[in-house]
């Protein structure tokens, strides 16, 4: 039976939480374009390098499903992403040493499905509050 993409992208979720990485994955098109990424971060094996970096960082890191709305091939999924960032957060040119910080944000993820994968991807989320959680000073643009 084939998932819906809101089953879909439930499924791919709870499977990060698990720590099924590579089930996550596999949900995950090998041209997935994923939008606002940098660009180590396209087709699954970008996803399976920028979700490890994320995990290496944040390893009881938990998204909270807060809202799924579906329609057709997309669903737009609200989460509530939380953590302790005890590794190296290497998702910037400048590696932020481990903080020993919890931090809780919301993300925004949009998904477009086909062929039972994941072939688009969608994210936004406050980084400035993920980055003032993490102990940072952020200064307004001048």
């Amino acid at each position: 039976m084939t998932q819906t993409t809101k089953d879909l992208a439930i499924d791919h979720f709870n499977r990060i939480n698990t720590g099924d990485l590579a089930g996550a994955a596999a949900l995950v098109a090998e041209d997935c374009v994923n939008h606002q990424a940098l660009p180590e971060a396209q087709g699954r094996a970008g996803f399976s390098t920028i979700i490890g970096k994320i995990r290496d960082a944040f390893p009881d890191l938990r998204y909270t499903i807060e809202d799924v709305i579906a329609e057709g091939d997309r669903a737009v999924v609200r989460v509530t992403m939380t953590g302790t960032q005890t590794g190296p957060f290497a998702m910037t040119k400048m590696p932020l040493p481990a903080s020993n910080k919890q931090v809780k944000v919301t993300q925004f993820h949009i998904v477009r499905t086909a062929r039972g994968q994941i072939v688009e991807h969608w994210f936004g989320q406050d980084a400035l509050e993920l980055f003032r959680q993490l102990g940072l000073k952020v200064m307004p643009a001048a």
